[in-house]
């Protein structure tokens, strides 16, 4: 009998009885699971929002009354962009006002760089909430549950750590729902502790991360070298284990990094990371902060940074102390489980807005579980830390020491997949440099091309990054675009951003950037284009959008020639260089206004011609004894148009000056640098709302004439 090839369609009550065959099932599936199991991981992609879908459609809640009320915070609408808080995109500070039970004043808030839907709120000088100088809002949800756990574990080691509470947060005219409200790490959430000779600072240990490749204290540069005198003692040749531990506290860092464990093994000595510095005693002391979620987005580690904190752990004292301080909690756990259990009782309710179901009391229990009688109990818990240790090239040349051997060489994962992109695409790989040539380059993990090698990217590539997916450069860089030719550079999906292009040197390279494009960069608040190491950088005629992270580029050392181009929603950043800016336009957004600037820090610079223009923050902003000279700029509907701060001294000549909210705002308050200095020539003041704000120790002279040696540029700055 011949077989017919014809293929027969499915019928409507084939496909009716697969559908009530396979409802069925994943309705008993849920209806007989017990409570516990329910909230734990399914398979078939069914997520938290099926089960909960289900849990409200079968009723399987229970309807608590809540006992416990949370302080309910008001925050208005901005004083300067008029926008509700929920609907202003920009990343700059706003002058708001904010309620709350016996409290009622203007404060400053602006979005979170690290968790995105956060808020940072700031108090006047002087003026504080629950003796708290400024605080985050983070949306709550019953996962937050797991950082209130670890913040009393942390508080029963003795660590340093910001109360985490909850409060309702009422703005735009509307109940926002529960947030966590968190203490800002900064000298006086140290001072509040006792701590009178803590400097609050931030690092990091990815190094996926192309920038902040030593700890910078804000405002002291004495103990800024102090600090990175013992942190570069890695950058060379391998220190002894007693030497590297003579500037921390290893009891503390051994109960810190038990925390860190306690967290999750894939979220250790992940994101920005706070610390304390003793200048008295010139030891680093571990802040435990909640992971945010952009450290979340990046994903596990699966090398560190090579830095004295994770050099040593796998030294033998740390490791016995850290097995102490396990075996101690090990011996609480009775009664850590009793504190957590009352605390469940009460946060639970609230965070669930009133309705607690069955299945989120057990995914709370089961948070616990994992916390106290899985990470808790075991044993291997300091090898599961361990990672390779990864040397930064560049790093020496950014912080003044020798330059590292280029002995880390490429990672064996991107080699292969540098010898896959040769085969699928034009890539180009000789002896001395690695070639793009013109056409699309899909790249979906990280790619760290071979040491020593220059990087050209010639007219036409076009290159499209994967979500978190970073490049990174251990060479000079060449992009050889043209105004009618660019290079791009572009996330592979919208609105899934990759961290960026990383470019670092030995101190003695050149890079050329002309004719590049870029958008979508900068996930988990890294620059979108970083370059440190280099000697000479050369930007013209560029393109630089829509950052995920505060800057769309990020320079460090060396001298800077930028020409040309515009930079939109996001910020440049030069840190200890020497830059010439000419003709850029530096706009918050085409339609509205957004964020957008130039930040100086330690940096002298000549702008010349320069467009600001509908910047919701700063839009230039100098720190850390920065020297700056403003010619024929043009600041037009910005936030503030300049902001000066540490011992600064800016020049501003032939400048317009149009419908800022504040033009100058001048601080040296707590500047160990003399002050900061504003020198005014001929210049063009309309429609501002207010000219200047300055303090006591600032100065604002009034110049006649630029001397014709300046204006040329024999004269660097006056």
């Amino acid at each position: 009998m011949k077989r017919s090839n014809e293929r027969r369609p499915i019928g409507f009550k084939s496909w009716l009885l697969a559908l009530v065959v396979v409802g069925g099932l994943l309705v008993a599936a849920f209806q007989f699971t017990d409570t516990w199991r329910l909230a734990g991981g399914w398979p078939l992609g069914i997520g938290a929002n099926e089960v909960d879908a289900y849990a409200l459609l079968m009723d399987r809640s229970s309807e608590d009354t809540i006992h416990h009320r949370v302080e309910t915070i008001h925050i208005g609408l901005g004083g300067r962009s008029g926008n509700c808080m929920m609907e202003d995109s920009g990343r700059g500070w706003d002058v708001r006002w904010l309620e709350a039970s016996g409290y009622g004043d203007s404060v400053r808030v602006r979005p979170m760089r690290s968790e995105p839907g956060g808020y940072v709120v700031r108090m006047r000088e002087g003026s504080y909430l629950r003796e708290q100088r400024s605080f985050t809002l983070r949306k709550a949800d019953v996962n937050s549950i797991q950082q209130k756990y670890l913040e009393m574990i942390a508080t029963e080691l003795g660590l340093l750590t910001p109360e985490l509470t909850l409060v309702r947060l009422v703005a735009c005219g509307a109940d926002q729902g529960v947030h966590v409200k968190e203490e800002v790490v900064n000298d006086h959430f140290l001072q509040r502790r006792g701590m009178q000779d803590g400097l609050a600072f931030t690092c990091w240990f990815d190094p996926r991360i192309g920038y902040s490749l030593t700890p910078v204290i804000a405002r002291d540069t004495a103990a800024t070298a102090s600090l990175q005198e013992w942190w570069n003692t890695t950058s060379t040749e391998a220190p002894k284990d007693a030497d590297v531990a003579k500037g921390i506290d290893l009891d503390q860092l051994a109960n810190w990094l038990l925390v860190q464990w306690l967290g999750g093994e894939e979220l250790a000595l992940t994101g920005e990371v706070a610390m304390a510095y003793r200048w008295g005693q010139r030891q680093v002391v571990p802040i435990h902060r909640p992971a945010r979620k952009g450290a979340q987005e990046l994903g596990p580690l699966s090398t560190y940074r090579s830095t004295p904190i994770t050099s040593l752990l796998g030294n033998a004292e740390l490791r016995e102390r850290f097995r102490a301080a396990q075996e101690a909690m090990v011996a609480e756990r009775g009664h850590l489980r009793e504190r957590m259990l009352a605390l469940t009782a009460v946060w639970v309710p609230l965070l669930c807005n009133g309705r607690n179901t069955e299945i989120e009391k057990a995914r709370a229990a089961r948070i616990l579980h994992t916390i106290l009688d899985v990470r808790l109990s075991d044993r291997s818990a300091m090898d599961g830390l361990m990672r390779p240790l990864e040397p930064v090239p560049g790093m020496g040349a950014a912080s003044g020491s020798p330059a590292l051997a280029n002995a880390a060489t490429t990672p064996n994962a991107s080699l292969g997949f540098l010898e896959e992109l040769q085969r699928m695409t034009k890539l180009r790989v000789t002896a001395d440099s690695v070639v793009f040539p013109r056409g699309k380059y899909r790249i979906d993990k990280d790619l760290v091309l071979p040491s020593g090698r220059s990087v050209v990217m010639l007219p036409g590539a076009r290159l499209e990054l994967g979500p978190g997916v970073r490049i990174q450069c251990r060479g000079p860089l060449e992009i050889l675009g043209t105004r009618i030719n660019p290079v791009f550079i572009r996330p592979a999906r919208d609105g899934d951003p990759f961290v960026g292009l990383d470019v670092v040197g030995d101190g003695a390279g050149v890079s050329r950037i002309n004719g590049l494009q870029m958008s979508g960069g900068g996930a988990g608040g890294a620059a979108s284009l970083s370059v440190q190491g280099m000697k000479h950088t050369t930007i013209q005629g560029c393109v630089l959008d829509g950052a995920a992270g505060e800057a769309v580029l990020h320079i460090v050392g060396g001298e800077v020639s930028m020409e040309g181009g515009t930079i939109e929603r996001g910020s440049l950043e030069l840190t200890q260089v020497q830059a010439t800016l000419k003709g850029l336009s530096i706009i918050g957004s085409t339609r509205k206004p957004g964020p957008a600037s130039i930040v100086l820090n330690g940096t002298r610079a000549r702008l010349l011609g320069i467009t600001w223009g509908r910047c919701t923050g700063v839009a230039l902003v100098l720190e850390q004894a920065s020297q700056a000279l403003i010619l024929n700029g043009r600041f037009d509907g910005n936030g503030t148009a300049l902001k000066a701060t540490d011992g600064s001294q800016v020049h501003v000549d032939g400048s317009i000056l149009t419908n800022n909210g504040l033009v100058f705002d001048l601080n040296s308050t707590g500047s160990t640098r003399g002050a900061t200095r504003l020198m005014l020539y001929t210049n063009e003041f309309m429609g501002n709302t207010k000219d200047r704000s300055t303090d006591a120790r600032s100065v604002v002279q009034e110049g006649l004439r630029l001397s014709d040696a300046v204006r040329n540029g024999s004269t660097f700055i006056p």
